[in-house]
């Protein structure tokens, strides 16, 4: 698979209740000229498909992604 943003991953996870929702843990490009964050992609992770579910300037960000009860996932 090709990158689809500049900068560096830390974690890639598929969503525990379907597939096609990709989560990203993003390191700050250097200089912190960008944050990092979480970002969420509903189609694989397509090019383009990628949203922020928050940013924030930090080293290294980590993540687990479980399904509820309820059928949403956190």
């Amino acid at each position: 698979m090709a990158p689809v943003w500049a900068g560096q991953v830390n974690e890639v996870k598929f969503d525990p209740t379907n597939p096609d929702v990709v989560y990203a843990a993003q390191a700050p490009l250097a200089g912190g000229i960008a944050t990092g964050g979480l970002l969420r992609s509903t189609a694989g992770g397509a090019a383009g498909s990628w949203e922020t579910i928050f940013s924030l300037v930090r080293g290294r960000f980590s993540f687990s992604p479980v399904a509820l009860p309820n059928g949403r996932t956190r």
